[in-house]
């Protein structure tokens, strides 16, 4: 099967590395395991395939279960459409373990002795030694793991491939390819000399495994991110609902009421607490109606009769301004405090364009107060909450 220029900067951008026997689908040398399948280079993908995964010896399932979420990267360049059982055998081609799936699943590891899996680490590769697995006397022989080494294969176009451990840097050209198809350049750990007839094997590198298991911690961590998002929501719209009954006595009064649960004042205080001197010092949103000037103060009869001390003009308008409580230090009014405030604004009041500011409050201000890790904003409706619901309840069927 042949292999396009483009196919071939993404193979080796995955550290994988062309070879000379169609039938040796893959191997990774660092875990001495090799990918067998029926057929050659141009006849082994059909419908349906058979995969022979060999090993020496198998003392670590995680090795086997890392090989398996990885192959589909080569199946899925040539074979895409191909359902797969598979085997894992050892040297005396002894069961291991089995499954099967698709060229993109090859689904779940089943073992054919559980209790013999261990979790110890794998056995290492000798930097002199030469794997060796099942089919090596049909003619098949692995590379020698030393490095600078070649090793020739037993078959008519042997001479074609060669492929060697690297002891320097990937050339720059090469490195560029890399960096042009994934982003981002890849260690050097094999160098490769390409068949002209396109037959192949692909070698698995470290780097490939650790970038497959890294890419399935992120879409775990973006799981269950979606699912804190679609748990948060759900309380969202059980406030939301619990809002929108506590505004059945308000008829008419409901941008004041949000406005109140947003955290802008639409009331006043208590008459003890207007007295104290305590309030003077910090300032908050208010709503105010202004209904005319008298004196130095601004005439409000919203929300109450009160009068407002400002060094900005204000017309006859709704607003929502920041004001300090200033009653107790304001002079009485024939003998009784009158609700007074003092209005801080570094720029010029922008009046509310309806009555009751009632564009300036809703319920997606609220719930952003209530739920400030939701990403609620003004604009917020139900169905951007429902959104991630329905993305998570998607997720979760396809998990399934």
């Amino acid at each position: 099967m042949k292999f396009s220029a483009l196919a071939l900067a993404v193979v080796g951008a995955f550290g994988l590395v062309p070879d000379a026997l169609s039938h040796e689908l893959a191997f990774s040398k660092k875990d001495q395991v090799m990918v067998e399948v029926p057929g050659t280079a141009d006849t082994w993908c059909k419908q349906d395939i058979e995969l022979t995964i060999s090993r020496p010896t198998w003392d670590n399932q995680q090795t086997l279960e890392r090989l398996v979420s990885v192959l589909p990267v080569v199946l899925g360049k040539d074979c895409p459409a191909a359902k797969v059982t598979w085997k894992a055998v050892d040297a005396s081609g002894k069961p291991y373990a089995s499954g099967f799936g698709n060229a993109a699943n090859l689904g779940i590891v089943s073992l054919a002795q559980p209790q013999l899996r261990q979790d110890g680490p794998t056995t290492a590769l000798s930097s002199a030694a030469s794997t060796v697995v099942p089919g090596a006397e049909a003619g098949t022989q692995t590379p020698a793991g030393t490095a600078g080494s070649t090793a020739g294969m037993n078959s008519p176009k042997a001479e074609a491939t060669t492929q060697s451990v690297a002891t320097e840097p990937v050339p720059a050209r090469a490195q560029d390819e890399l960096a042009a198809v994934t982003g981002d350049t890849i260690p050097a750990a094999v160098v490769e000399a390409v068949a002209t007839d396109g037959d192949r094997s692909v070698v698995l590198s470290n780097t490939q495994l650790a970038q497959v298991e890294d890419g399935e911690e992120r879409a775990q961590e973006a799981r269950r991110q979606m699912e804190r998002m679609a748990n948060l929501h759900t309380r969202v719209l059980a406030r939301y609902e619990q809002l929108k009954a506590s505004l059945n006595d308000t008829s008419g009064h409901e941008s004041e009421a949000l406005a109140q649960l947003a955290g802008i004042r639409a009331r006043f205080s208590s008459p003890l607490a207007m007295m104290d001197p305590g309030s003077s010092m910090r300032a908050s949103p208010m709503m105010v109606h202004v209904t005319g000037h008298e004196g130095d103060y601004y005439q409000i009869d919203f929300p109450g009769p009160g009068r407002l001390q400002s060094d900005r003009k204000l017309g006859n308008e709704w607003y929502v301004l920041q004001a300090a409580n200033l009653t107790p230090v304001a002079p009485l009014v024939g003998g009784k405090a009158v609700p007074t405030f003092k209005i801080y604004l570094a720029e010029e009041p922008e009046p509310c364009k309806q009555a009751s500011c009632a564009e300036r409050v809703s319920f997606g201000a609220v719930l952003g107060r209530e739920f400030p890790d939701a990403g609620i904003d003004f604009s917020w409706t139900p169905e951007v909450s429902q959104q991630h619901l329905n993305a998570w309840k998607n997720a979760s069927a396809q998990i399934q």
